[in-house]
């Protein structure tokens, strides 16, 4: 598993995880800004894994948190990444110490039909065009032109495989059961997303445990069109977890 290790390993640990899709380099930014203050782990997740399941990678990620000495985190998750970051709560609640997702929704059901024309176009459809089309999630040129590039290190196989994964599950009750810090960031342009986050964040909006954040100008991958908004409204919600940490 490829990783970004840097920062001072006698400070709380930030751990990110990328969209599918994308890789380690979508949080560049974010790795450099917060290594002042965290030890900063970013991770190109494996997709190449037999049989292949959140579960399966989140078992590799505890295998490297391991590896790096590393006990506890914070995760921050975009899309899949997010839905990987649940599925450590639900199987390593003592490793989670929060949890910051954006473009992720805690509980998906689409149906058959939706997932099998998802998997036939990424079957058929060459590469570059799939990396184009996935390019257009973002809303500043900059944006788009690294998500463009980011497809492109994929394969296809990998791209198809994960889309049984990321079409059923359901962490409401783990998150709720848990109680965990959840903070989720809501992008202003990540329309369908933020249609699947309207049940939830109603749900939540009250609870002590919960925060929301919104960004505007910004589509599913909200930390690259808005790095600095993002970084902003990111550092505020562990600001409220880590008071020291403040600027």
């Amino acid at each position: 598993m490829n990783y970004h290790l840097t920062g001072s390993k006698n400070q709380q640990t930030i751990l990110f995880l990328h969209g599918l899709g994308a890789d380690l380099s979508q949080f560049e930014e974010q790795q450099s800004y917060f290594e002042s203050n965290y030890q900063v782990l970013s991770i190109s997740l494996p997709l190449d894994k037999n049989p292949l399941s959140l579960y399966t990678i989140a078992v590799e990620i505890k295998m490297l948190l391991g590896k790096l000495d590393i006990e506890h985190v914070h995760i921050v998750g975009n899309s899949m990444g997010g839905d990987i970051g649940f599925e450590l709560l639900k199987n390593y609640p003592s490793t989670v110490l929060s949890l910051c997702t954006f473009g992720t929704t805690p509980y998906m059901k689409s149906p058959k039909p939706f997932t099998l024309i998802m998997k036939f176009i990424i079957w058929v459809f060459p590469l570059k065009l799939i990396a184009k089309l996935a390019s257009y999630s973002g809303v500043s040129s900059m944006a788009q032109n690294t998500i463009y590039k980011m497809f492109l290190r994929h394969s296809k196989k990998e791209l198809y495989r994960s889309i049984d994964m990321l079409s059923n599950f359901d962490y409401g009750d783990i998150i709720e059961t848990s109680q965990k810090p959840l903070c989720i960031i809501k992008a202003q342009k990540d329309k369908e997303i933020n249609r699947l986050l309207e049940k939830p964040i109603k749900k939540w909006k009250n609870r002590k445990w919960f925060t929301l954040y919104k960004i505007n100008h910004a589509g599913h991958f909200a930390n690259l069109d808005e790095p600095l908004k993002f970084n902003k409204v990111l550092s505020k919600f562990l600001n409220t977890l880590n008071p020291t940490n403040s600027d």
